[in-house]
């Protein structure tokens, strides 16, 4: 089992990029995944090296059955369906013929 971050108010941890972390419930950045980290103490960790935010208690670390990257079925399995909304539909859009929308 593997572990996501969680914060009751901006979603699930998606990554980060350029220094700015993603999350499910902010803005997910076309991301239909989350990534993953190896276990709890790991997962602290990349929060305590944020400079915003950086408090791991003010996080949640999920288990979910998934390898570096947990899909939306992965998270929802894992109890986080209230959580991956923006990526459903973000996956949706990306299902969406070119010139529709």
């Amino acid at each position: 089992m593997r572990v996501v971050i969680v914060h009751p108010e901006m979603g699930i941890y998606l990554g980060s990029c350029f220094g700015l972390g993603f999350f499910s419930l902010l803005d997910c950045a076309g991301q239909t995944a989350a990534c993953t980290f190896e276990d709890e103490c790991d997962a602290r960790a990349c929060v305590s090296s944020r400079s915003e935010n950086g408090d791991p208690d003010a996080y949640g670390y999920v288990p979910v059955a998934a390898k570096a990257w947990a899909e939306i079925m992965d998270l929802e399995a894992a109890g986080l369906g209230e959580f991956t909304g923006p990526m459903k539909d973000e996956a949706l859009r990306a299902m969406q013929p070119a010139g529709h929308s």
